[in-house]
């Protein structure tokens, strides 16, 4: 559970923002040992984004899962690491399967999505650059939630964010967004992995995250779809500080979006003061 100093400062943060960016991974999403969409999540994360739209907030959701998805859908199995042909063919199978599952969830509350699909100069350079900024904008304008994902079915090793919480740190920019909620199988950060060390302790909040030590928490579990884990997590972080958008990291079986929600959580400060945006 939060501490009641840290859930009053999400609260405060979240009441003021106007545009979040919320990133979902594939951890999530998908059963590791199956491959299969885990549907009650995406119902309950379109439940609660739903209810923070019905408040006026404009949100950005940054999904994972579409290799997950795609590599069940491809026969690939999954004891094994795909090579990239496979990883690029497996994601342009799951894109469609993981757009639909969204739609599907988020028509429950009446809400429109789009697919936006980025690669990292969308995000880094001039022209491209705006025009991801526009039309993310044109779409949140028009009641649209843009769900966006990296465009894995072009993306190789060496021209790629890396993994969806840097990409969702590179969208809070763009909006501007004040807010980023890394949603994960960890309930926040930890002095060291729960998982391995069991007197790992509890970190409510970070003030400077630049002086935090990213090597206090590694990369994703061996045997997991996902690509990042808890330093990326920090990466992210730092970028979006260096823009004035706090950070949370929670995890998202205890759906610390929904109102009232006592789950526990980790909560980054900006560079700046948490300022409405």
């Amino acid at each position: 559970m939060k501490t009641p100093a840290t859930a009053s400062r999400f609260e405060h943060a979240l009441g003021r923002a106007r545009r979040l960016v919320i990133k979902i991974g594939s951890n999530q999403l998908t059963d590791p040992e199956t491959g299969r969409a885990r549907d009650s999540v995406f119902e309950a994360i379109a439940e609660d984004i739903a209810a923070l739209r019905e408040t006026g907030k404009a949100v950005v959701l940054v999904s994972s899962g579409a290799v997950a998805l795609g590599r069940l859908r491809l026969g690939l199995p999954l004891s094994r690491t795909l090579s990239l042909p496979e990883k690029q063919a497996a994601a342009a199978v799951g894109q469609i399967l993981l757009t639909e599952a969204w739609s599907r969830a988020f028509a429950r509350s009446g809400v429109l999505t789009a697919q936006t699909l980025l690669s990292p100069g969308d995000t880094e350079t001039g022209q491209r650059r705006d025009n991801a900024r526009n039309t993310l904008a044109c779409l949140l304008d028009m009641g649209v939630l843009p769900i966006v994902n990296e465009n894995d079915t072009v993306a190789t090793e060496e021209l790629r964010y890396g993994d969806n919480d840097r990409l969702a740190a590179r969208i809070a920019p763009l909006l501007p967004a004040c807010g980023l909620v890394l949603l994960s199988d960890v309930d926040g950060l930890y002095s060291a992995d729960p998982v391995l060390d069991p007197d790992a302790q509890p970190i409510d909040q970070i003030e400077d995250v630049f002086a935090l030590d990213p090597a206090l928490a590694g990369g994703p579990r061996a045997g997991s779809p996902g690509t990042g884990g808890m330093a990326s997590k920090i990466a992210a972080a730092r970028l979006a500080a260096a823009h004035a958008c706090w950070t949370v990291i929670a995890r998202a079986s205890d759906r610390p979006l929904r109102a009232g929600s006592a789950a526990r959580l980790t909560f980054i400060g900006a560079r700046q003061n948490e300022i409405a945006s």
